[in-house]
């Protein structure tokens, strides 16, 4: 994966950190590499989510604003939703996709990316980018991942509307054939 496959410049600026962090680290970054000071504007657009290996499950740490409202619970909108299982925020019909994509990133370890157009629960279609990378307190065993999610819509705040269906093509780079990513 290089920074040119990536579109928009909020994720091809994460794309450069989480690659910088690994090239100057030499094995995956920790998560105490993302500095929020340093990369402001992506906040409402990231979530972060702990895994639990033991109970298989992702956990949500924290969400941004952006983020948050096409989340599942209803409860959860608006709110400040941590500690939240996966299966909780994610709306059911996406929860198998989005379960087994985020346990690729974690297992293989893995990076995806995705481009294309979601489907709202009012049937609208959505441009969004989306940028899912492993975090590693040891280096080689990711605990965490980081999600930004980025909607395109002339006019229209899919930030508001429940995603009803995702069929965006994963674009996968897998980090599983070294002991560290290769680094371009």
């Amino acid at each position: 994966m290089t920074l040119d496959g990536l579109s928009h410049p909020f994720v091809r600026e994460f794309a450069g950190f989480w690659f910088d962090a690994c090239k100057t680290r030499g094995a995956l970054p920790a998560r105490s590499a993302f500095r929020p000071d340093a990369h402001g504007r992506l906040l409402p657009h990231l979530a972060l989510w702990a895994y639990e290996p033991v109970e298989d499950r992702f956990w949500l740490r924290l969400a941004g604003e952006r983020v948050l409202g096409h989340m599942n619970d209803r409860q959860v909108r608006g709110a400040a939703p941590r500690g939240l299982p996966l299966e909780r925020v994610v709306p059911a019909s996406l929860l198998p996709r989005v379960s087994a994509a985020f346990r690729r990133v974690v297992r293989e370890p893995a990076i995806l990316h995705n481009i294309g157009e979601v489907t709202t629960v009012g049937g609208g279609r959505v441009p969004v980018e989306r940028l899912v990378v492993p975090f590693a307190e040891d280096g080689r065993t990711p605990a965490d991942l980081m999600v930004l999610v980025v909607y395109r819509a002339g006019g229209v705040s899919p930030y508001s509307q429940q995603v009803a269906s995702d069929e965006t093509p994963m674009i996968w780079l897998s980090l599983a054939c070294q002991g560290a990513p290769a680094i371009a």
